[in-house]
């Protein structure tokens, strides 16, 4: 007995989406995952440079191209204007980077850190597979609640990451990171909803090269991640690595309710209405 017509756009969704799930899998199993993904574009502004420790007033002020691939790394009207917000916070440029996978990974990386120095922002622009890759990432470093209260050692680093764009997440197998996406926020809103997570957070202030002590962080995850069995090294490259096959799948599956729960139950709704109580900060 053949289905009725109007059966078949539903389980023709249906199968879409399996398939699709099925081509993701198998791209998890094999993946190389570079452990720090990003690499500075020539000619960049320097970080500690005179020029970009100014105050910073233009969007063509806040971002320094590379003269030689300005062309092939543009910055989008999107990073643009997210660039003119974070300058006019009073967020320093830090410089210019690129995907370090290059081939289909197409994307530029601008980097700023917040006046207070407890916040990291990368804007990204660009494309993977010729799709948009636009996004904000914001990065803060330091000690999760219980260890503040005493109810833990502070043993290692953690981290917490506010991002506009779910493509960007980005599985911690040692779970010290925790990720939330904000879709649409300006930088004034994510700003704001990445301080209300830091009720459950004490973070630590950047020194002075902030991509150096996030790569260290990265870095030394990968390493303990290594030590527990979870990933190995791939063709002896220091900076890049493969998960076994129990941990990419939990990767896939993180990545999957990430991607659904936030749906369900948005990170918006998550945080807490009040922002931590700075007065009693060191």
């Amino acid at each position: 007995m053949s289905l009725p017509i109007w059966t078949w756009i539903p389980l023709g969704f249906i199968v879409f989406s399996v398939a699709v799930d099925i081509i993701a899998l198998a791209v998890t199993f094999r993946e190389r995952r570079p452990i720090w993904p990003f690499e500075p574009l020539l000619d960049s502004e320097p970080t500690g440079s005179a020029e970009s420790s100014r105050s910073l007033g233009e969007p063509h002020h806040a971002y320094r191209s590379a003269s030689d691939l300005s062309d092939a790394f543009p910055i989008s009207p999107q990073a643009m204007r997210h660039g003119a917000d974070f300058n006019q916070l009073g967020y320093e440029y830090l410089g210019a980077y690129r995907h370090i996978k290059r081939g289909v990974y197409h994307i530029r990386y601008d980097a700023m850190i917040s006046p207070d120095r407890f916040v990291l922002v990368m804007i990204s622009s660009g494309t993977i597979i010729k799709l948009p890759a636009n996004n904000v990432t914001m990065v803060s470093l330091g000690i999760p609640r219980e260890s503040v209260t005493g109810e833990r050692e502070p043993n290692s680093l953690h981290g917490i990451i506010s991002i506009t764009n779910e493509s960007a997440f980005g599985y911690d197998f040692l779970d010290r990171t925790s990720t939330m996406v904000f879709p649409g926020a300006t930088a004034v809103e994510l700003q704001n909803l990445h301080a209300r997570r830091w009720n459950d957070f004490r973070p630590r202030r950047f020194g002075p090269d902030p991509m150096k002590e996030y790569q260290y962080y990265c870095m030394v995850n990968a390493d303990e991640a290594e030590q527990n069995g979870l990933v190995r090294r791939v063709d002896e490259d220091p900076n890049m690595q493969l998960a076994y096959p129990w941990p990419a799948f939990v990767s896939f599956v993180a990545m999957k309710r990430f991607m659904y729960g936030r749906r369900l139950w948005p990170h918006r709704w998550r945080v807490k209405k009040e922002l931590p109580d700075f007065s009693t900060w060191e």
